[in-house]
This record gives C-alpha cells, sequence and structure tokens, in this order.
C-alpha cells in the first residue's frame, strides 16, 4: 500500500516538509493510546527521497512521543 500527495498548488510543504507527487510506501499502522488518553491512529511510512523529513504532529521531534509510545511502536 502508498499514499502520495495530490496538490496542484504547491510542489513542496515547506512547513510538514512533503513534497507533492512522491508516492510513500507504508511500513506499519496502529492505534495507539496517546499521553492525553485518547486513541490515534499513526502510521508509518517510507520517504522515497530521504531528503525530506516530516516535521508534523507524531514527526520525529514531535511533543506527542512518550518513551513509553516509542517503545510501543518500535521507533527509532
Amino acid at each position: 500500500m502508498c499514499a502520495s500527495i495530490d496538490d496542484e498548488d504547491s510542489e513542496y510543504d515547506e512547513e510538514l516538509r512533503l513534497v507533492a507527487g512522491d508516492t510513500h510506501g507504508l511500513i506499519a499502522a496502529k492505534t495507539v493510546t496517546d499521553k492525553d488518553g485518547e486513541q490515534v491512529n499513526i502510521v508509518c511510512i517510507r520517504n522515497p527521497l530521504g531528503s525530506f523529513e516530516w516535521k508534523g504532529a507524531w514527526g520525529d521531534d514531535s511533543d506527542k512521543w512518550t518513551e513509553e509510545l516509542r517503545k510501543e511502536v518500535g521507533f527509532t
């Protein structure tokens, strides 16, 4: 399974670090309980270019992650 960004107005989203037209492969999908006790669906996708990093919610540096959640999903 894969996903792509279809945005005719922009080739690149500077804030979130997404490139329109790229196809991202799905590595994993999981429902977790966040630090507020809410159930959240998260996905791990492969960046085909490898030169951009997701900067939105649940990105590597997001404050949504706890150490327990990182261990639960095998975050590296």
